[in-house]
């Protein structure tokens, strides 16, 4: 599942958290690290979540530009985190 917004962010540090502080009740996510945004640069974290019990991956980044998170079924925070950046780099792109 991908979500995402674009917009300008003033603060991306202080959205990103704003978005993951709402997804620990949503999706019980737990174990949020930052993590490398990579080369689009920004703010970004995983961590393990769920839904209906089953296991979710959550990847969540903020820029100056965007918004977005990235949930993958039965992936724990550290298996997505593997794959985050180049999943990122084939959702957001620069004009």
């Amino acid at each position: 599942m991908i979500a995402g917004a674009s917009g300008v962010l003033a603060d991306p540090k202080k959205e990103l958290d704003d978005a993951t502080r709402d997804l620990s009740t949503e999706l019980a996510v737990t174990n949020l690290a930052p993590v490398e945004a990579g080369p689009l640069g920004g703010e970004a974290k995983c961590g393990d979540g769920k839904i209906e019990d089953v296991p979710v991956g959550v990847c969540v980044w903020a820029d100056r530009g965007s918004l977005g998170m990235i949930v993958a079924y039965f992936k724990s925070g550290k298996n997505l985190q593997a794959e985050f950046v180049s999943m990122r780099s084939e959702i957001e792109k620069r004009s």
